[in-house]
């Protein structure tokens, strides 16, 4: 197994800086993901491990070895593309083994090695069948035998799932993670979908105009992001300002629009310091109009403006003493526009960051 890790890696095309100073190890045998809107450098990122891309300043080392100076054919690395590129008029086995041929590996070993991998991905009863006899997903799963079966010792996937439909999305995601895991690969997985992201990595980088803002397991950025821009991105919405009025044992004490607010987030912050919270819309609940105990805290009363039904699951947009707030409620009840409601806040699914963060 092979460890990745890229220092202090940049990419400047012009004044333009695509990749700024970035920073990640990759553990032997981990997948880490990469993630981030369009345009944010997580692709040129992946293009200079591979050799595709000449770095500006940094160093790419795979065990403790810097590989700048090899190209990319030595660097001995598999990448899984957007696009399959599959060749049209070669069968299954002969589009998983044509990188295999083209490295002089005589026929006898390409027919067996190109067999094995098929039994790995699911694949060997479809041998013969040519890419246009296939399912998207099966294309898909052709391309990535083509590149393991040359025993890579570094994978990189450039959002290989994005022009799957949304079942298919979640069938590979299953596929990938276990075969990953069964083959002990080292990866690098770029995508710019949250979902994908937290399903399949042991580690996500959430990037940003260049720049790696956060690092770390799925859980923590997920539910503890550094920064409104990660918090937005991730889903978590719904973002509310306020001033920290007082700090003990049990959290920290919010001055907010609507009142007060109890957040039991770690750290130490100044008295007085504005501040963000910020609440996942599914660590909200809510509860149709009952009275309201101004004994119990996090409690705010509100009246619902919107609401989007998703099969198992419904959204409210709700506003309540000067906020709006987006709640996400896994149930087959059905609240309606203008209904009063009880909103409470769960002070231990609460975040919050500096302002300026």
């Amino acid at each position: 197994m092979t460890e990745l890790k890229i220092v202090n890696l940049t990419k400047r095309f012009d004044d333009s800086v695509v990749v700024d100073n970035v920073s990640i190890t990759v553990e032997p045998g981990r997948l880490v993901a990469l993630l981030g809107p369009s345009g944010c450098g997580k692709t040129t990122t992946l293009r200079m491990i591979a050799g595709l891309t000449v770095p500006t300043d940094g160093d790419i080392q795979f065990s403790g070895q810097s590989v700048l100076q090899q190209p990319p054919e030595r660097r001995n690395i598999g990448m899984v593309f957007q696009r399959y590129v599959l060749f049209p008029h070669m069968s299954v086995a002969q589009n998983v083994g044509f990188g295999l041929f083209i490295r002089g590996i005589s026929k006898t070993e390409i027919q067996r090695r190109v067999r094995e991998m098929l039994e790995i991905v699911q694949l060997e009863h479809l041998e013969k069948r040519f890419p246009s006899q296939l399912s998207g997903g099966q294309q898909q799963r052709v391309a990535i035998a083509r590149t393991l079966v040359t025993n890579p010792q570094i994978l990189l996937m450039d959002e290989p799932l994005s022009n799957l439909d949304a079942k298919l999305r979640e069938e590979m995601r299953t596929f990938i993670k276990e075969l990953q895991q069964r083959l002990n690969i080292t990866t690098l997985f770029v995508t710019h979908d949250q979902v994908e992201a937290m399903e399949l990595a042991d580690q996500v980088g959430v990037m940003f105009k260049g720049k790696l803002v956060q690092f770390g397991i799925p859980e923590e950025v997920f539910n503890h992001p550094h920064n409104s821009r990660v918090a937005d991105f991730m889903g978590a919405t719904n973002l509310i300002r306020g001033k920290i009025v007082r700090q003990e044992a049990g959290g920290i004490q919010l001055n907010i629009s609507a009142g007060d607010l109890l957040v039991q987030s770690p750290g130490s912050h100044a008295l007085g310091t504005e501040v963000i919270a910020t609440i996942r819309p599914e660590h909200i609940d809510i509860v149709e109009t009952e009275p309201l105990d101004k004994h119990v805290g996090n409690r705010f009363k509100g009246t619902i403006e919107q609401v989007v039904y998703f099969g198992g699951s419904v959204s409210y947009q709700v506003e309540a003493s000067g906020l709006n707030l987006k709640v996400l409620e896994r149930s087959t009840r059905m609240m309606t526009v203008g209904q009063e409601v009880i909103l409470r806040l769960n002070p231990q699914k609460l975040w919050i960051f500096p302002e300026q963060a």
